[in-house]
């Protein structure tokens, strides 16, 4: 019988020093961006009512993905499994009378069941941004340009950023005049990218031949621009003709920022959430099989908490992105342990007030605890990548073993008088 108590679940793990370095590098890079922008941090609930999550038209995680449990008084509970509807809560009731617009930025996990052979993890450290309070193409673009700007941040190049246009795709479907539960398929087959689905429905149907052209030509609306120009010539909808101009205008502003080879369009594109209005959008790159950003336009979501006000925002998938990190063998700026310091019990005192004064310049300092062996000392910081050892062998004596460059090996004797530090770490 396994021994749960020795392991983690399915679907969670444990992070290791390179991994938790790396996420706090990644955590600062983008907290830096976020800022750069005007967004302040604020943190929700690891769990919550289910029904933040689970409400139609507030969340709409199928409840068989959340994690459930009943409180005392008999009310559901659930982990956090969408980063965007509780922001919303704060929006509306915080922040319900502050001047518009509201920038707002979190960081932290959500949790989601999915089936062990998908192979997904079930705990996942995202990071994001809001911008409540304005419906404009600016706004929009403005969000698109700070994901842009995230990932590069963390080193990434090679990703792209898909967006559509939720509006394009209702236009479209109302042009069918088919009955409410006739559409919801529909929408779910596109959604689901099932254009078997899709062709046998509008063909049941009946459908006029242009709305026909549209649905059967929809898996080759992707690209870049002229997918655009495509779009607007076969599309009568004003609705849709009006989602076209908006990523059109969208697009525009996004070449005034110097990002536009990043970017590409897929018409097709519909989202599983409901709260979506507008644009939405996904961001991939090799070496994962599902999207690291995503977001889009809810304007009637933060309504749906008592205060009407529109807004647009994106989650960066961090967990996934440390994973690619590492994989990809990017270099982050880390500080490293420059030196171990250990000592004989007569240079205990000198030895201490070094390493204090090592770290008041910056310097990443380890004190020795292996006892006054030098050569044992020697061999843990070699396995550490140390660049030197200090050995106090009084309170002025020490021995400095180079370990690093062409001295390596090499043993100095010097005067703890004549001991000289700077941040770079050179002594």
């Amino acid at each position: 019988m396994r021994n749960n108590s020795l392991h983690t679940p399915v679907g969670v793990r444990d992070l290791l020093p390179k991994e938790s370095e790396i996420k706090s590098f990644v955590t600062k890079k983008i907290e830096n961006v976020f800022k750069s922008y005007g967004f302040e941090t604020v943190e929700s609930p690891e769990f919550e009512f289910l029904e933040v999550f689970s409400d139609e038209n507030k969340g709409s995680t199928d409840p068989k993905q959340m994690y459930k449990f009943i409180e005392r008084d008999g009310s559901t509970l659930a982990l956090r499994s969408d980063m965007t509807p509780p922001i919303a809560r704060i929006a509306a009731t915080v922040y319900g009378d502050t001047e518009d617009p509201i920038r707002l930025s979190y960081f932290g996990n959500t949790c989601r069941y999915y089936e062990e052979y998908q192979g997904r993890a079930r705990q996942e450290y995202q990071a994001g941004i809001e911008l409540i309070g304005v419906n404009s193409v600016e706004a929009d673009a403005e969000v698109l340009v700070i994901a842009v700007n995230s990932l590069l941040e963390t080193g990434l190049t090679d990703f792209n950023i898909t967006i559509g246009q939720v509006e394009f795709f209702k236009g479209i479907l109302e042009e069918t005049n088919l009955s409410q539960d006739d559409k919801r398929t529909l929408y779910e087959c596109v959604a689901q990218r099932d254009y078997v689905s899709v062709e046998k429905i509008i063909e049941e149907k009946n459908l006029p031949e242009d709305i026909k052209e549209i649905f059967i030509n929809l898996p080759k609306m992707y690209g870049d621009f002229e997918i655009l120009e495509y779009a607007q010539k076969i599309t009568k909808n004003e609705v849709s003709k009006k989602s076209i101009q908006n990523l059109m205008e969208l697009y525009k502003i996004i070449e005034y920022y110097g990002y536009e080879k990043y970017i590409t369009f897929d018409l097709s594109m519909v989202s599983n959430l409901n709260y979506y209005t507008g644009i939405i959008f996904r961001g991939y790159t090799e070496g994962i099989g599902y999207h690291i950003v995503s977001g889009g336009r809810y304007d009637n979501l933060v309504g749906q908490y008592g205060k009407n006000k529109e807004a647009v925002g994106f989650s960066l998938k961090l967990s996934d992105i440390i994973s690619l990190i590492i994989k990809k063998d990017i270099e982050i700026e880390t500080k490293k342990i420059t030196a171990l310091i250990c000592y004989k019990k007569e240079g205990m005192k000198s030895a201490l007030l070094a390493s204090k004064k090592f770290r008041e310049t910056g310097l990443y300092i380890e004190n020795g605890l292996l006892g006054d062996d030098l050569n044992k000392n020697i061999e843990y910081a070699k396995s550490k990548n140390m660049s030197h050892v200090l050995y106090f062998l009084d309170d002025e004596n020490i021995k400095m073993a180079m370990l690093t460059g062409e001295a390596a090996g090499t043993i100095l004797y010097i005067k703890n008088s004549d001991l000289t530090v700077n941040s770079e770490g050179d002594d």
